[in-house]
């Protein structure tokens, strides 16, 4: 880290802590101010309007950097229009000689200092007096610039990138329904089954006990829903030993399976799946579709993400969101011929192969930033 000077941010920057207004001031016909609530709101740089409100209590301005103040504790977006912002969030206005752009990726790279210093029983949040105390390293103006033309480039092909990957996705989706028709009303009459029928074993995961950690030094990828963020499965966070799987609930699921995330908070908008290539054990909040002779690996895999939206309208759950995997696997789905899902297999194989290598070039750039961030601020920078 270089040599900078640091201050309290309360020194360099107006902190504006957010109050909600009454919600009859909300409206979704664009009257009045965009209204931020949260991280909810938060796009990759910039929020996203969906709610305006007409009677603001607490506003910020262009340029003031947006900063989570309730769980999620520390995620940042810069204001691109004065606004509305409720009690999730605080504005920080920087002061003379602070750069706001400086002052985004600085306050990213608060995000694990900040989470550690939040409270509550429930949710956890920070108050004024944290983010007030909050030390920030401040070199000159002009290297402030610098500083942050460099991140913003790294940043910049991360987010082409991550465009990429949409378009791939995207891509398989539509050749899918060129395919296929639509899965969910069967415009193509196919013949269906149950989810069921169309695999040889459905298997569950199970967590082996904490309390003997030499089960957790094996090499058998050991998968849980965080580590479902690739389409393909070929290792894991955590490990784990034959002798665990033995002593528990998990069991070791061959290779082209289906994994599918069961229950997670990231059901609220997302359901992930995946195919491992390798074989793996998976934890209780999953299920592994082992596919029989009339679906193909890849056919399965991406037949959940076409029922996505119908699949989430049934999510329930009051600790934790879940899908009613009982009503899942007895769901019928279309069952096209082998040679027409062949063909698609192949081509959705060759796109998630090209998908593999811009995500391996997504890992690089974001060390790349994190190693910037460790330079320049002293500690690893967060994902924007």
């Amino acid at each position: 880290m270089n040599n900078y000077k640091s201050l309290p941010l309360k020194e360099i920057a107006n902190i504006n802590m957010g109050q909600s207004p009454p919600s009859s001031t909300y409206n979704t016909q664009e009257e009045g101010l965009p209204f931020f609530q949260g991280n909810a709101d938060f796009g990759e740089i910039y929020p996203s309007s969906r709610i305006y409100c007409i009677e603001p209590m607490k506003t910020a301005d262009i340029n003031d950097i947006l900063i989570s103040v309730r769980a999620p504790i520390g995620a940042v977006n810069i204001a691109d229009s004065h606004c509305c912002i409720g009690r999730g969030l605080a504005a920080v206005k920087p002061k003379k000689n602070l750069y706001y752009r400086y002052l985004y990726y600085a306050l990213q790279s608060l995000n694990d200092e900040l989470n550690r210093q939040g409270t509550g029983s429930t949710f956890k949040a920070i108050g004024k007096s944290i983010l007030e105390n909050a030390v920030i390293p401040i070199p000159t103006l002009n290297e402030q610039r610098k500083i942050a033309t460099k991140l913003d480039t790294v940043s910049d092909i991360i987010r082409l990138r991550k465009e990429q990957l949409e378009e791939l996705d995207l891509l398989v989706k539509s050749r899918f329904v060129e395919m296929f028709g639509d899965a969910i009303a069967n415009s193509r009459h196919w013949p269906t089954d149950t989810i069921e029928n169309l695999c040889v074993k459905i298997q569950g995961g199970g967590t082996p006990s904490k309390s003997h950690p030499e089960y957790y030094q094996g090499d058998i990828p050991w998968i849980s829903p965080k580590d479902m963020k690739t389409f393909i499965i070929a290792d894991s966070s955590d490990y784990i030993t034959q002798t665990a799987i033995s002593n528990s609930s998990a069991s070791l699921i061959p290779d082209g399976a289906v994994l599918i995330v069961i229950r997670s908070g990231i059901l609220k908008h997302t359901l992930p799946v995946a195919i491992n290539v390798v074989p793996v054990a998976i934890n209780q909040d999953m299920k592994a579709l082992v596919p029989g002779k009339k679906v193909t690996s890849w056919f399965l895999a991406i037949l959940p993400i076409m029922l996505e939206p119908e699949i989430l309208a049934g999510v329930r759950g009051v600790t934790a969101d879940n899908i009613d995997f009982a009503v899942f696997r007895k769901r019928q789905v279309i069952t096209p011929p082998m040679e027409l899902q062949n063909e698609f297999s192949r081509f959705a194989e060759q796109i998630i192969n090209s998908r593999l290598k811009i995500a391996k070039c997504i890992e690089v750039l974001d060390n790349l930033r994190k190693a910037l961030m460790q330079r320049y601020y002293g500690v690893n920078g967060n994902d924007s």
